[in-house]
């Protein structure tokens, strides 16, 4: 398992990297696109029964639309396209008159699609479009990243006391901790080579925030499987699971770097 795990990630490193690091605007758009309705699939999968599909295609179109938006940057054109959407919601609901009821909570976990993972994953558009965009984005990956691998073998090898077993039984105060500590240490050495004038007050903000939100991302989508009954959202990383149970963390992280970015430096 441990081997099949960083075979899975050495591999994503040396697919995503290069994309990221010498992909163009339009590039790094349609990368971030794909791993949207990849991971809407799995969400879709695990929380919708299969009969809903003309709704789940629906959902996975309207939100390569609402990326789109945030690539064109102009939200001019985000409140047409959710009257129309909403047009369609009622006009689905009296053909699927029979199913009103059990139909609310499924355009409820549409709508929730949406935002679980592509509004917040658009947000990471909105991060390539400020000065050293391309920097900025390695460093949410690697703060996040560096937070996981160290939550995950400090948890294993010295954590006791969970922090939500109801949730998710594995997580513990101990691990959560070292996910801390890994993300400040991923931080300061990002910094250290890419970011060297970021302020140290900053970059420590900015590891603890994502860090704080990362570990939130892991609950809430133990939370989704463990709703939906599952183990894994999917079977497409071989060690890791599917794409949600590999992004879980990255998803929180985009909106609360860019916010920081705009509004506090």
């Amino acid at each position: 398992m441990q081997s099949k795990r960083w075979l899975t990630a050495i591999a994503l490193i040396f697919i995503v990297f290069p994309l990221i690091a010498y992909g163009d605007r339009l590039i790094f758009f349609f990368l971030l696109v794909s791993i949207m309705v990849m991971g809407l699939y799995e969400f879709y999968s695990i929380t919708i029964p299969k009969d809903y599909w003309p709704e789940k295609t629906g959902a996975i179109l309207f939100s390569i639309i609402l990326a789109f938006i945030f690539y064109q940057g102009s939200f001019f054109y985000l409140l047409p396209l959710l009257s129309f959407v909403t047009y369609v919601i009622f006009i689905l609901l009296l053909i699927r008159f029979n199913k009103f009821s059990h139909l609310l909570l499924v355009f409820g976990k549409l709508v929730g699609g949406v935002f679980y993972v592509t509004f917040f994953l658009s947000h990471f558009i909105l991060i390539r479009e400020v000065d050293f965009g391309r920097e900025w984005t390695f460093f949410l990956l690697v703060v996040i990243f560096f937070g996981d691998t160290a939550a995950y073998y400090t948890g294993r090898l010295w954590g006791k006391r969970k922090i939500y077993p109801e949730v998710s039984p594995n997580k513990t105060w101990v691990g959560s901790w070292g996910g801390m500590a890994g993300s400040i240490a991923g931080a300061l050495i990002f910094r250290s080579i890419f970011l060297p004038e970021l302020m140290i007050f900053h970059c420590l903000n900015l590891a603890i925030g994502l860090a704080v939100v990362g570990q939130l991302g892991d609950l809430c989508e133990s939370m989704i499987k463990r709703k939906a009954g599952v183990k894994d959202s999917g079977k497409l990383l071989p060690g890791h699971g599917g794409l949600l149970d590999r992004m879980d963390g990255v998803m929180f992280g985009p909106p609360f770097l860019f916010y920081y970015l705009k509004f506090i430096m």
